[in-house]
């Protein structure tokens, strides 16, 4: 067996240090994303992938899909908590995933609901639908969203196949990601 010299397990070392201290992510990490299977049944629109960053001025969702096609006639909701303490989301920005369809950020109630007598929030907020790149990038002020400190988020997308409606979750049915401080 081949002995290292003393400077080649001290390097050795430093880059394993290195190498796992890279691996493990802060608590309030200013972005989160997560992988989701091939979970969606046929549709074009299965959730791959979600991100969302808390930026300064602004937090980012990124919903990567599947197949993204203009003639979709599937909507995807971005649920989004700015309040740890009370169970569910306070807001929610739904839209469509097909050319031509409108958004709307609006108030929700715990269970996931819009809040009742809940109009579409008039601040500023937008999505984009990126086709070739089969993406929905929604941007949202964090002033729409009342400056919170942290934000957490999840996606559903709703699509017919056949008969059959189909519901995707990203990270899981009614289930949030990590909080994310603005960064």
């Amino acid at each position: 067996m081949k002995q290292l010299s003393r400077t080649a397990r001290i390097l050795a070392a430093a880059g394993l240090s290195i190498g796992l201290v890279g691996l493990a992510a802060p608590a309030d990490a200013a972005r989160y994303s997560i992988d989701d299977p091939a979970d969606a049944g046929g549709s074009n629109n299965d959730v791959l992938a979600f991100t969302y960053v808390h930026g300064k001025a602004n937090v980012r969702f990124v919903i990567d899909v599947d197949d993204l096609r203009a003639s979709s006639g599937a909507g995807a909701t971005i649920y989004i908590d700015t309040r740890g303490g009370r169970p569910g989301p306070e807001f929610a920005l739904g839209t469509g995933l097909g050319s031509g369809t409108d958004y709307a950020l609006y108030r929700t109630q715990s269970n996931w609901r819009p809040a009742k007598g809940s109009h579409p929030i008039n601040c500023d907020y937008q999505v984009k639908l990126k086709y070739k790149a089969d993406k929905a990038v929604a941007t949202v002020s964090r002033e729409c969203l009342r400056m919170p400190k942290r934000v957490r988020a999840s996606v559903k997308v709703v699509d017919s196949v056949g008969a059959k409606t189909v519901r995707d979750w990203a990270p899981g049915a009614k289930k949030f990601g990590l909080r994310v401080a603005a960064g």
